[in-house]
């Protein structure tokens, strides 16, 4: 066996030897005997293995997770809404006010917007006067002249 296969068994099956198929532990064993990087391989995959179990102990999931994902489940089966779009229709749809509100908010923020800026009035007449005669100017032909 070579670092590669060790480091591989280690991936697979674990720091604990003993869980290793016979005749792989027997070539990680003597691979360890004779190689400093198979032994410090093995110590990392059990300080993993260690600290992956201790956190596993501290970091529980809450108590009604597994009741709020069957109630989650339900409802998509019993409204057959699977993804956002159409929970956001069906969001919609519940309440007359809220389409009226979508309709309106453009509305809104136009207004807000366009009682908030300042225009000069006199700048803009000029750009509307000389937005307008630019197509006059092209009708002229300035060769005749």
């Amino acid at each position: 066996m070579n670092l590669q296969n060790f480091e591989a068994g280690l991936d697979r099956w674990g720091a604990d030897l003993h869980a290793w198929p016979a005749q792989d532990q027997a070539s990680a064993l003597a691979l360890m005997a004779r190689s400093g990087e198979a032994r410090l391989q093995a110590e990392r995959a059990r300080n993993i293995e260690t600290a992956l179990s201790e956190s596993a102990i501290s970091h529980r999931a809450p108590g009604d997770l597994a009741a709020r994902i069957l109630k989650d489940s339900r409802l998509v089966e019993s409204t057959g809404l699977e993804d956002p779009f159409s929970g956001f229709i069906a969001w919609l749809k519940a309440a007359l006010w809220r389409p009226a509100l979508l309709a309106v908010l453009p509305l809104a923020v136009g207004f807000a917007l366009g009682a908030s800026s300042s225009v000069d009035e006199d700048a803009a007449l000029q750009n509307f006067t000389a937005l307008t005669l630019i197509s006059a100017f092209d009708e002229i032909d300035y060769e005749d002249q």
